[in-house]
Order: structure tokens, then C-alpha cells, then sequence
């Protein structure tokens, strides 16, 4: 069973991403 792992990877990469985002163009939102 490595999907637990799979899934907490894509999450976190899909958080940072966002927030990166959300940073950089602040006017967007």
C-alpha cells in the first residue's frame, strides 16, 4: 500500500502551489 503516501505528496504539492500562486498574484483574488 503506497497510496496513502501517493495522495500526501500530491496534496502537498497541490497546497504549495497554491499558495505560491495566491502570492504572487494577490490581485487575482
Amino acid at each position: 500500500m503506497g497510496n496513502e503516501f501517493f495522495w500526501a505528496g500530491l496534496a502537498s504539492v497541490l497546497v504549495i502551489f497554491y499558495l505560491t500562486y495566491t502570492l504572487l498574484y494577490p490581485e487575482k483574488f
